[in-house]
Order: C-alpha cells, then structure tokens, then sequence
C-alpha cells in the first residue's frame, strides 16, 4: 500500500476529524452504523479522476477504526507537548 502525501495542514485537519469522530464515539448516544452510513455515501461520491486515496483520508478519520489511536491515548501517548 503506497503512503498518500499530505501537507502539515492537510494532516492536522484529519487530526482534527479524527479527534471529532473519538469525541462523538464516547457519546452515549454514539449510532456507528448512522455515521457509517453517511461516511459511506461520501467515500462513494468520489468524482472520477479524483485521487481516491487522498479523498477517503479524512472520510476514515472519522468513520474508519480508531481503536489504535483509542488505545494509544489510554497509554498516554501525545499527552504532553512537545
């Protein structure tokens, strides 16, 4: 699998939808297969010519399997700054 290249405001911005779609998660009215549903019609609307790998990065950071990230932040990774 090749690495999609990513500016430093590009990576911060999926970041940022990453940290958003943990948020949500910890709701206790979270629905996964609602927000599924939609992050499913957008990976879907990809126009044709569209780099689709760098059009689905943010879609699976806010939809796709965080649990690392989960799991990396219950261990305190990233919890003081650098």
């Amino acid at each position: 699998m090749s690495k999609t290249p990513v500016s430093s405001f590009e990576a911060g911005v999926v970041a940022a939808l990453g940290a958003v779609s943990l948020y949500l998660r910890s709701r206790p009215d979270y629905d996964a297969a609602e927000l599924q549903k939609y992050v499913n019609f957008f990976k879907n609307a990809v126009q044709d010519g569209a780099d689709k790998a760098a059009y689905v990065l943010p879609l699976d950071a806010v939809g796709g399997d965080l649990s690392n990230v989960e799991q990396a932040i219950k261990n305190g990774v990233g919890a003081r700054p650098r």
